[in-house]
């Protein structure tokens, strides 16, 4: 299975960024201000960080449990 987090243009109505999540589903979303950088959260699972522009996967943030 896999989700996917989809960012659509306002205006035009068209999708303008897909990014998978292959066998997790997404407990939270969000984007900065400005609207590059888009996180998401999945349930027990790390948080991974995209450039909201380009699509690419900057970085994953662990969870962690204390």
């Amino acid at each position: 299975m896999t989700n996917k987090v989809v960012l659509w243009d306002i205006a035009t109505g068209r999708e303008r960024l897909a990014v998978g999540l292959p066998g997790r589903r997404t407990c939270d979303i969000a984007i900065s201000p400005d609207g590059k950088i888009l996180v998401a959260a999945t349930q027990d699972m790390p948080v991974d960080v995209w450039d909201a522009l380009s699509g690419k996967q900057l970085f994953q943030l662990p969870t962690s449990y204390g």
